[in-house]
């Protein structure tokens, strides 16, 4: 085995274990700041997003363009 790979494959356990730790608080983040906009935003805007999402969902087999809801739109 390559010197190499074989240090790669060494430091695998600790590396993975970082980016888990990572990704676990930032799962813990981004939950904090979805609650944060879901507190903020009007309900019946939420409704109305809702039932956008169940029609996109639900149509996009048959019309990919139904996904064109999740573009961003960012007025300049």
């Amino acid at each position: 085995m390559n010197d190499s790979n074989f240090c790669k494959m060494i430091h695998m356990k600790r590396t993975l274990c970082r980016k888990y730790k990572l990704a676990k608080n930032g799962i813990t983040e981004s939950g904090r700041a979805f609650d944060r906009l879901n507190e903020a935003a009007p309900g019946h805007l939420k409704t109305e997003w809702l039932a956008q999402e169940r029609v996109a969902q639900s149509s996009r087999i048959r019309d990919p363009a139904a996904m064109d809801l999740y573009d961003i739109n960012i007025k300049k």
